[in-house]
């Protein structure tokens, strides 16, 4: 499984997390983070698994998912999850200036 993150902030702060899992493909979360925002189910913007249009195996639908959701996130989330579907189980958080932080734990 592998796990890679980039945060940013429209109207609230929200996490991106995009990443590949043996049984399921690539998979997607967009959640909002921060204080007072209620129950985990609240701050669900968008889910793969919910999602009855996605199929797992195209990394194309969740970069067009994130552009109609106004989000831009860094290429290099992408080829590091298309490149973990190969081979490998990352956890990583992106940043805007280009930043890759390996190593870290599952964020929450």
């Amino acid at each position: 499984m592998s796990r890679h993150f980039f945060e940013c902030e429209m109207r609230c702060e929200v996490r991106v997390m995009l990443g590949h899992e043996e049984d399921h493909g690539y998979v997607l979360e967009v959640m909002r983070i921060g204080e007072d925002l209620g129950d985990a189910c609240s701050r669900i913007i968008y889910a793969s698994q919910g999602d009855p249009c996605s199929a797992g195996d195209d990394l194309d639908y969740y970069r067009e998912k994130l552009r109609k959701l106004g989000f831009v996130v860094p290429e290099s989330v992408f080829e590091a999850v298309e490149e973990d579907a190969a081979h490998s189980h990352r956890s990583a958080q992106h940043f805007e200036d280009g930043r890759i932080l390996e190593g870290i734990p599952h964020l929450k």
